[in-house]
């Protein structure tokens, strides 16, 4: 299963009732590994940003 089908069949699933409004697998180093279509694009800078130890 590739990360991307992890988030969207299981982070982005619905339980009991509740979902997620966004999701998404991040490296260490600040990579996006997979993401839903709702997750944030501002979000996404401050990953990269953290990931060259730029503070925000």
């Amino acid at each position: 299963m590739s990360w991307q089908a992890y988030v969207d069949e299981h982070l982005m699933c619905e339980i009991e009732g509740n979902h997620l409004t966004a999701a998404a697998i991040i490296g260490h180093d600040g990579s996006i590994w997979a993401q839903s279509a709702s997750f944030p694009q501002m979000l996404k800078c401050v990953c990269c940003c953290l990931s060259f130890g730029i503070r925000i």
